[in-house]
């Protein structure tokens, strides 16, 4: 069963993640791979509270491009 607080371990885990490879992309100081990170960012699949947590798990899991 779904649950509120599956949602919110789902999200906890997904700003988890960003935070990750926010901090690897910028720790590499090189300005392509911060592009490509935010590239990622803005093809995240968000839809505001209507947004599929492990869709953007799932897209934060591909490679940066």
């Amino acid at each position: 069963m779904w649950t509120s607080f599956n949602s919110n371990m789902c999200y906890a885990a997904v700003i988890d993640k960003l935070a990750t490879q926010a901090q690897a992309a910028a720790a590499t100081q090189d300005p392509a791979a911060m592009a490509r990170y935010a590239g990622k960012l803005r093809s995240l699949p968000l839809h505001g509270y209507e947004s599929d947590c492990d869709a953007i798990l799932a897209k934060l899991a591909q490679p940066d491009s």
